[in-house]
């Protein structure tokens, strides 16, 4: 079995960050689980085309995780 560690907080703060700025953090859907995959551009930029394209809003109300 591998050994796995965790490499981000996992807080409310680091989620949140998230939710105000997710661009940096988007990728075309065919590659979610492509760990090795590289945006070849601007990750910021490809997120805003893509969070426009998508209609991506990420809600900051706090009932999206605690419900």
């Amino acid at each position: 079995m591998e050994v796995v560690q965790q490499v981000a907080p996992l807080s409310m703060g680091w989620c949140l960050d998230c939710h105000r700025n997710p661009e940096p953090h988007l990728r075309p859907a065919e590659f979610i689980t492509r760990l090795d995959w590289s945006p070849g551009e601007d990750a910021a930029v490809l997120g805003a085309r893509l969070k426009a394209a998508l209609r991506i809003q990420p809600s900051t109300d706090c009932s999206t995780c605690h419900r």
